[in-house]
């Protein structure tokens, strides 16, 4: 047993070394599980300090062992190449680590998350497009200014509370600067925008823990580390300054929402706006929990496969102009990082763009290898720039797994539908369909605690559809800027296709045992999940022995040899 995989050792370590290109990959990785490790077991801030002296102390040792043996030590290069090995993977395993330790907050009189309990006064910025739901706006603001002295009790209790005449701005001494984001729940009316400056006045509190889901660790993705609901005033000072990037492209956004609203009914028109620049609020509860039921959740959130889906829209479009395939190809990639921009490049539409990117690559020049390297890559640059994608953002490894399922996955599921000979274009929904469905399983078990009977099957009947309900949908926005008679005409087609995706949801939906709750699902579930994936994909790459039948006369002749 130990000779054999020392030997399967051996061979990992000659692969790694022996290109630039694995040993980069390798680096990665074990950033990328650093990182993990980092997520499960760090909760508070360590000294900076002591991860430079262990980086420096294991960057000294690794250059002592990666010189090249000589004479004397050549009997111990074994030793010494698993020595630089491991050595080298804890480096960058502790890099992982150190990275994630260095995102979580820092604790001082300059960030306003040091108030959570407080009444207090401040003064920012919206940041981001504010999110309209039902009843109430989410508004993320940028705290600038902040009011020095604690408001007293009184005042936190008193029913007409107001803010100063003299903002905290013009009172200079009793203000500083302060740090930090704020998420707000504020009524409808007045609306604001993207870059109005201003003035609040409530109680923050740090977000708690609920169903399970650890709110808290979500919100601190986007650094966010205070919330308020429905604050006690909010003065508004001035308007931002237009953003030349997000200033248009929200401007566009809203002209598009007004006429989406006045040519389509509701639900289909909140169902167009999440297909097409992901704005999901006006789908109604009742509906939401049935795309829930039949994991089709994932078509109205800008995902890696709805970018995928775009793809799968452009790459026709532009080879029917007589483009090559290959040439077809970076018009395509440019054809998604406008639709990226004009949903707003929030973060994780970023994230989806790169993974349908990185999916489309694969399957435009089948090298899987590359495909992967690429993959793992990116989520190595994603993470370096915010780690805490790793475990507290469930959209990016979902997206992760279901890119993986495109690359890795699809070429093995091909092999089980080779008789489909017609129909070629459902053929390859129905595989990748498939591929990211069954990647995506594990996570989506341990995330949602259910498993879905029907999803598979849903997905198969819906998925087709979605390219022409955001082709011609698209289309009838654009017209009914234009003109509104000729966007209710052009409307009708993409009503007619968001109509059937409603019924065909119910109809799924509709089954007792389409969607069964499982309870809470411990992460060793996914881990064994992954584990029988892994291997059943080894086991279904493995090399086919080819049985060679003999022909009747190579027979014949083989019995009279074996007679004489």
């Amino acid at each position: 047993m130990m000779p054999k995989l020392n030997r399967i050792l051996n061979k990992i370590l000659n692969w790694i070394s022996e290109s630039a290109s694995n040993l980069i990959l390798t680096s990665a990785i074990f950033f990328i599980l650093g990182i993990a490790v980092a997520s499960v077991f760090i909760k508070n801030h360590f000294d900076n300090f002591y991860f430079f002296v262990a980086v420096c102390f294991l960057a000294v040792v690794l250059i002592w062992f990666w010189q090249a043996p000589s004479q004397k030590t050549r009997a111990n290069s074994s030793l010494q190449k698993w020595a630089r090995f491991f050595f080298f993977c804890l480096l960058f395993l502790t890099l992982g680590v150190w990275r994630f330790d260095f995102s979580l907050p820092d604790f001082g009189v300059n960030q306003i998350k040091d108030y959570n309990g407080q009444l207090v006064e401040f003064i920012g910025a919206v940041s981001d497009e504010p999110d309209k739901r039902n009843g109430h706006y989410k508004l993320t603001i940028k705290a600038q200014e902040f009011e020095i002295e604690p408001l007293t009790r009184s005042a936190r209790s008193g029913s007409n509370y107001s803010l100063s005449e003299a903002t905290p701005v013009q009172q200079g001494e009793r203000s500083r600067r302060v740090g930090g984001k704020v998420l707000l729940r504020a009524p409808l009316y007045p609306e604001y925008k993207y870059g109005d400056k201003l003035a609040v006045a409530c109680e923050i509190q740090a977000p708690q823990k609920f169903d399970n889901f650890d709110y808290a660790a979500y919100l601190s993705r986007y650094g966010i580390y205070s919330v308020c609901n429905f604050p006690q005033e909010i003065k508004f000072l001035k308007s931002g300054e237009k953003s030349w990037f997000y200033g248009p492209i929200f401007s566009l956004k809203n002209k598009l929402a007004d006429i989406g609203g006045k040519i389509f009914p509701e639900p289909h028109a909140s169902f167009l706006a999440a297909l097409i620049y992901g704005a999901r609020q006006g789908i109604p509860d009742d509906l939401t929990e049935q795309f829930n039921r039949v994991s089709l959740t994932h078509i109205i959130a800008i995902s890696g496969h709805n970018i995928s889906l775009v793809v799968g829209i452009l790459l026709p479009i532009f080879t029917l102009m007589f483009l090559p395939r290959k040439w077809a190809f970076p018009f395509v990639i440019l054809g998604v990082v406008f639709f990226v921009i004009f949903t707003g490049a929030s973060a994780s539409v970023v994230r989806a763009g790169i993974m349908g990117i990185i999916a489309a690559l694969a399957n435009n020049t089948s090298r899987q290898s590359q495909s992967g390297r690429i993959l793992i890559f990116v989520a190595f640059l994603m993470l370096a720039f915010n780690p805490k994608l790793l475990f507290f953002d469930r959209g990016f490894s979902l997206s992760f797994a279901a890119t993986a399922g495109l690359i890795y996955l699809v070429p093995i599921i091909k092999n089980y539908f080779k008789w489909w000979k017609r129909g070629m274009y459902f053929r390859r929904i129905v595989e990748e369909t498939s591929s990211a469905t069954i990647a995506t399983l594990p996570l989506v078990i341990y995330y949602f605690d259910r498993i879905s009977t029907v999803s598979i099957f849903a997905n198969i009947f819906v998925l087709p559809i979605i390219p022409m309900i955001m082709l011609f949908g698209f289309a009838a926005l654009l017209g009914g800027l234009l003109w509104q008679f000729l966007g209710f005409i052009l409307a009708v087609v993409p009503w007619l296709l968001i109509n059937y995706i409603f019924k065909v949801t119910e109809f799924f939906a509709s089954f007792k045992l389409s969607s069964i709750d499982l309870g809470r699902v411990p992460w060793i579930v996914p881990a064994i999940l992954y584990g029988v994936l892994i291997g059943w994909m080894i086991w279904a790459k493995r090399p086919k022995k080819e049985v060679v039948k003999l022909d009747k006369e190579a027979e014949e002749y083989e019995i009279i040899a074996d007679n004489h």
